[in-house]
């Protein structure tokens, strides 16, 4: 038996009423032939390979780099004294079993935390399982609801941790076009019609990463109406939706719905907290607790009471304004410098949320030569290349004429300096 949403209904519910798990060790069966055993097949970590931008990031911590490469948030916008205030009230904290933040939690989260991202999202806390950051949450919604096999559509160019997820769990990866408007929904349906409807869909509504896009509303309307339509399970990445400064959207979220929402504590917070959630249909937030209990049995507990701290003392809404605000004025000197040095020679998709801007070369200029360039000249940039979905081979003109610019953690006369870096550098 099977649940609608192609789930085991077999498996044992997992208890979320708070109850705390504690490890025990078990040793069963024998080392012979564990030589073998590794030989048998590809590993998870051979179908996901090696990461493009990881290795870039290593390359561009080099002294006197201006990296635009790394979504990093600017961590000089969040006030030290409620960090340490959160940290102080995690620590004062106590219960049966001694200081509860030193202690084992419940798989799901936190209560505290729980009701704290249930009332934004609209859910009941127990709908809420608290993740070890938003990238847990993707790695395991892919083991929990792809089997190896199954298709992953999404918008190529695409953010590379979430192919990992995916391809980790054995799926295949098709890559659909995008606009200035998101997701082409229709791309989606064309691939529906012609009978190869995916398992997953998976969607940064908000400021996709890498290129900045919003989806609109018409199309959100229209994909929750094909996954409603054809059993497609839609995985809402929500990373970035809290740093929009320009009109307020609709999330693609809403309760009952077959959409599952992945947020994240790391772009409105603090990265290094590893704090993120996800909410969704019944059946596969049970199989998602099955999963976390076996990976990490719950998420720090200390991280998790900073983070309830962080979000209801008040100072949230204020903090947010500061990042947007911040961001939002060095979107626009990495623009307009750009633009002042080099003119018709780029297009750039000046985003009104996010951390990304998305450049396009006009002239034909190879992304991947002028890194090269800019990386001697002391600035760094990640090219379309590194997004691509596809296998070597299958390269497009996009691949090389397109770049992400990272500009939320660098001031904005950094960026400008940058911008002429790279100016300097256009042409070999």
């Amino acid at each position: 038996m099977t649940s609608p949403h192609g789930l085991s209904a077999v498996a044992p519910p997992v208890d979320r009423s708070g109850t705390n798990f504690s490890p025990e060790r078990q040793t069963t069966g024998s080392t012979t032939g564990s030589a073998d055993r590794l030989t048998t097949g590809p590993t998870a970590a051979d179908r996901i390979g090696s990461s493009v931008i990881r290795d870039l990031l290593a390359l561009t911590e080099r002294p006197g780099v201006i990296s635009l490469a790394g979504g990093l948030p600017d961590l000089d916008l969040l006030d030290p004294e409620r960090i340490r205030a959160a940290a102080d009230h995690a620590a004062s904290l106590s219960g049966a079993h001694g200081p509860v933040a030193l202690q084992y939690g419940p798989t799901a989260g936190l209560a505290t935390l729980r009701e704290a991202v249930g009332e934004r999202l609209g859910v009941d806390a127990d709908e809420v399982v608290i993740t070890t950051g938003s990238q847990q949450g993707l790695d395991l919604l892919a083991r929990a609801v792809i089997a190896p096999g199954d298709e992953v559509a999404l918008q190529e160019p695409a953010y590379l941790g979430a192919v990992q997820a995916f391809r980790a769990a054995g799926a295949t990866v098709v890559g659909l076009p995008g606009d200035d408007r998101g997701l082409d929904v229709e791309a989606l349906n064309a691939l529906i019609a012609a009978g190869n409807a995916p398992r997953v869909v998976y969607v940064v509504a908000d400021h996709h990463n890498p290129t900045g896009a919003v989806l609109s509303p018409g199309r959100r309307v229209r994909l929750r109406e094909l996954a409603d339509a054809n059993g497609i399970l839609v995985i809402e990445d929500a990373a970035y939706r809290d740093l929009r400064w320009g009109p307020p959207t609709r999330p693609l979220f809403a309760p009952r719905s077959p959409v599952v929402h992945v947020g994240s504590a790391s772009k409105v917070l603090a990265p290094g907290l590893r704090v993120g959630w996800l909410t969704g249909p019944t059946d596969v937030i049970d199989a998602v607790l099955r999963l976390k209990q076996a990976a990490d049995l719950h998420t720090p507990t200390w991280n998790q009471l900073m983070v309830a701290h962080l979000l209801g003392d008040g100072h949230q809404p204020r903090h947010l304004e500061r990042i947007r605000t911040a961001y939002r004025s060095r979107a626009v000197a990495l623009a307009d410098e750009l633009t002042s040095r080099l003119g018709d020679a780029v297009e750039l998709t000046v985003p009104d949320g996010g951390m990304f801007l998305w450049m396009t070369t006009r002239d034909g200029t190879d992304t991947d030569g002028l890194l090269d360039r800019a990386i001697e000249a002391g600035v760094a940039f990640v090219p379309g290349s590194a997004f691509r979905t596809r296998p070597p081979g299958s390269d497009t003109e996009a691949d090389h004429t397109t770049a992400r610019l990272a500009f939320a953690s660098r001031p904005e006369e950094q960026l400008r300096a940058a911008a002429r870096r790279l100016a300097e550098v256009w042409r070999p």
